[in-house]
């Protein structure tokens, strides 16, 4: 009988190291995508003979930081009362490696009347990026003045 108990015992301990071991293993293994950081910066800002109406550059930098590869499907970006699907961002699906980073990046440009209604009565404009990748999505958003013709989303 007290045989029979060890034997259970030992059992029972290598089913739940089992059992926490693949539980580890597969939380540690998911693709972990992160934002670096996303950059909108009004190309024109302080210099508006250079360009025909407004710019604004998007620039984003993405991480993986695990061994698989995650696949980006969709990428969107909010300026102003706009959400904006880049087509020429993501021609096909990107892949992203693990353990390496990848960068976006491209022009948007509105005339001067559309680009004043992006602004609210506070004079501040608001402005996001939503990736949508094989494991999830990167939502960030948030409003500036616009004032040093820079703004980064971190």
């Amino acid at each position: 009988m007290i045989q029979i108990s060890l034997e259970l015992i030992i059992a029972l301990i290598g089913a739940i190291t089992g059992v926490i071991s693949l539980i580890w293993h597969i939380i540690k293994e998911r693709p972990n995508l992160v934002l670096e950081s996303v950059s909108f910066k009004w190309e024109n800002k302080h210099n508006k003979e250079a360009f025909n109406g407004q710019w604004i550059r998007v620039k984003i930098t993405l991480r993986n930081l695990s061994k698989l590869s995650t696949t980006l499907e969709d990428v969107y970006v909010k300026i102003g009362n706009q959400v904006l699907t880049p087509d020429y961002f993501i021609p096909s699906d990107i892949d992203i490696s693990g353990y390496s980073s990848q960068s976006l990046g491209y022009y948007f440009t509105f005339d001067d009347k559309e680009f004043k209604e992006f602004f609210d009565k506070e004079g501040r404009i608001e402005l996001g990026i939503l990736i949508i990748h094989t494991f999830g999505k990167i939502d960030k958003r948030g409003k500036t003045s616009f004032k040093t013709g820079l703004f980064t989303l971190k």
